[in-house]
Order: C-alpha cells, then structure tokens, then sequence
C-alpha cells in the first residue's frame, strides 16, 4: 500500500515550488510509476499554466545501508522493502485550496496496460496570492529527506 511519508506544506505562495516536497513510499517493485493529480476544493483537476513540474515519476530504491537505518515511515524491515518518489517540483500558479492525489500503476505488458493499483491523499494546501512563511518538515520527515539526499534519490 502506497502512503505519503513526506507532506506537502500547508500553506505556500502562488507560484512557489512546494516545500517540503512530497514523498510517497510503496513497497518495493510494486509500481511502474505514480502520477500526482492535483484537485481544488470543488474536485476539478488543476491543469494548464496553473500547475507545472513532473507529476509522474517511478519510484526508486534507497541504497540497503540507508534502508536499514531509517526510523519510522522509511523502516525496512526482513520481510518489506520500501521505493520511494520524490515530487519536488511541484508549483501551483492559482491562488486557492487544493489536495495533491497520487495514483499508483503498474504494467501489464500481455496486453500493454496500466493498470491502477491504490491512491493516497495528501493533506490540504493553501496557496495564497501574498508571501507565506517557509514551512520545515517534521524531525521523522527531515530525517528521511537527509536520506533521500545521501542515497541520490533527490538533489
């Protein structure tokens, strides 16, 4: 099952990339890629000049030794391996309140489908025509980012 390890900030500027990006983990090789949607609060998609960045992405393996050492959300344990994709350029242009939606596929090349696995959902953002403060992420969350940063998995 997918679920979101690293939430987008609650509030962010018009124009602005989202920070602290998101981060979604699946279980390991359970997806070919995940595609972001973003959704107004009257649950039309965002699309055009008023969102931009790569809103599909495939997931990718954190190396073993920095697996094995994160806590929380990131844990691996004997049994389950974790892949993880970074949405971190991600701008909405439009003032409003939106939900980020992401979608989980796999491939069957027998018939050359996608086929959709799960979705999860991020929390609420609020983005505001005027300047809003910078948001940190949580300890658990900045720990993995760090991680994700020493692994490669995002600049």
């Amino acid at each position: 099952m997918s679920s979101i390890v690293v939430q987008p900030p609650t509030q962010s500027q018009r124009g602005s990339i989202l920070y602290p990006p998101l981060v979604v983990q699946t279980p390991e090789q359970s997806a070919i890629f995940l595609q972001v949607l973003v959704y107004d609060s009257h649950d039309n998609i965002l699309s055009g000049d008023s969102v931009q960045g790569s809103m599909t992405r495939s997931p990718a393996m954190l190396p073993e030794e920095l697996q094995q050492s994160q806590g929380g959300a990131g844990t691996s344990t004997a049994t389950e391996n974790y892949e993880f994709t970074i949405f971190n350029d991600i701008v909405i242009r439009k003032a409003g309140t939106y939900r980020l939606v992401v979608n989980r596929y796999s491939i069957d090349y027998t018939v050359g489908e996608s086929i959709h696995i799960d979705q999860v959902v991020s929390r609420p953002v609020r983005v505001r025509k005027s300047g809003v403060a910078l948001e940190s992420p949580s300890i658990d969350e900045q720990k993995l980012l760090d991680s994700l940063r020493e692994g490669h998995l995002m600049a």
